[in-house]
């Protein structure tokens, strides 16, 4: 499951990134 984690932090950085 670490994986889907990993693939998720790029979606949630780029988030705050985004703010």
């Amino acid at each position: 499951m670490k994986g889907n984690v990993l693939a998720n932090i790029p979606s949630y950085y780029m988030k705050l990134r985004r703010d």
